[in-house]
This record gives C-alpha cells, sequence and structure tokens, in this order.
C-alpha cells in the first residue's frame, strides 16, 4: 500500500512539472520554470526586472501593474514580490499575481487547470518541503496556513488568497531559507543572494 501511495506521489508530481502549459501553471511549481517562461516574453521580463529595481529585503512588499494579461482563464492585473522577515520563524518570500477576478471565481476557473486544497481561508497547492542540506524536496502532508515550518526546514508552495478584498495567486518559499536554495527557485533574487 504504502509502494502505490508513494509511486501516486511521484507520477502526480512528474505531470505536474511536465505539463506547465500556462503561466500561472507554471507558477503553480513554485520553481525557476516560472522565471524561465517570463523570460523568454519581453514584456513580462521587463516587469520581474522592474520588480527587483530594490533588494526585496529592503523594498517589502512590490507590485509592478500588468495590462490586463489573460491567462489560465483569469486576468492578471499585478506581479507581485514581497518579503518577511519573522525572525526565529524564518524568512518568507512571495511571488506571483494580483488577479482582477473575485476570490470564488478565481477559485473556480484556476481549479480547471491546478488542484487547489482548502487551507483554513485560502488554497494551496503542491505544498513541498525540505531540511537545510537536503538534496530534494517532499511532499508535505502537514502543510497549514498560519503554521511555521519546522527549525531548520524550508516549505514552498502556492497559494490562491483574499486579501483586503484582493484575489492573489503566489508562491511562497519560507522558512530556514538558504541561499542555495533561493537561487535555485528564485533566479531572479541573485543580486540579493550576493548582498549576503
Amino acid at each position: 500500500m504504502r509502494i502505490k501511495i508513494f509511486l501516486s506521489l511521484i507520477i502526480f508530481f512528474l505531470s505536474s512539472t511536465t505539463q506547465a502549459k500556462t503561466l500561472i501553471e507554471s507558477l503553480s511549481l513554485c520553481d525557476s520554470t516560472f522565471f524561465n517562461q517570463m523570460n523568454k516574453k519581453k514584456e513580462l521580463k521587463k516587469i520581474i526586472s522592474v520588480s527587483n529595481t530594490n533588494n526585496i529585503k529592503t523594498a517589502k512588499d512590490v507590485s509592478v501593474d500588468i495590462n490586463r494579461l489573460q491567462d489560465s482563464g483569469v486576468t492578471i492585473v499585478k506581479y507581485l514580490n514581497q518579503y518577511v522577515n519573522l525572525d526565529k520563524y524564518g524568512e518568507y518570500y512571495f511571488w506571483g499575481f494580483q488577479l482582477e477576478e473575485d476570490f470564488a471565481t478565481a477559485h473556480e476557473t484556476l481549479s480547471q487547470y491546478i488542484e487547489l486544497k482548502k487551507s483554513r481561508g485560502l488554497f494551496q497547492h503542491n505544498p513541498l518541503i525540505k531540511g537545510v542540506g537536503d538534496g530534494s524536496w517532499q511532499i508535505n502532508l502537514g502543510a497549514t496556513d498560519g503554521v511555521a515550518p519546522a527549525p531548520s526546514t524550508m516549505e514552498k508552495l502556492l497559494v490562491l488568497e483574499e486579501v483586503n478584498g484582493k484575489t492573489n495567486v503566489l508562491c511562497s518559499i519560507q522558512g530556514t531559507v538558504t541561499a542555495e536554495d533561493l537561487l535555485n527557485i528564485r533566479p531572479d533574487l541573485r543580486a540579493v543572494i550576493n548582498e549576503k
């Protein structure tokens, strides 16, 4: 039985990494695939560059307007790049989009492209966890909104949330985030990493 579950999880993970056809599907992987896709289009590459004009650790919360980009059945209106340091609870890096649609509509539409599971007041996709120094990410069956990663671990996942009446779809890497892991996932933050 354990082998069947393990194989099912591997098949799910591999299929999700090979089927990123839309921008939000590539975002849902919460890895460098998203930035590689953004860099293929001049106007999207510029958005990433503008969002990193200042060190995100200093800027903390950056948004860049997008001219109503249609993707995965929703309308993207902003690119978001955010950082929070919660001291003993770790560092939190967020990146993704603000959508024009309301939360319920965005959930219904995006569910056709990615699997979204309810976690308290939001939805999450592809929660993974990794210990500092471990070689690979593992499926995180215990990911819960509002609960910090254990010491010496980091988590990454996609969330669909509503904040102040706005709908956001964001990736997060959080916890004890190493420079190496951050660079592997967020190549756009190379300058931030080099400043350490």
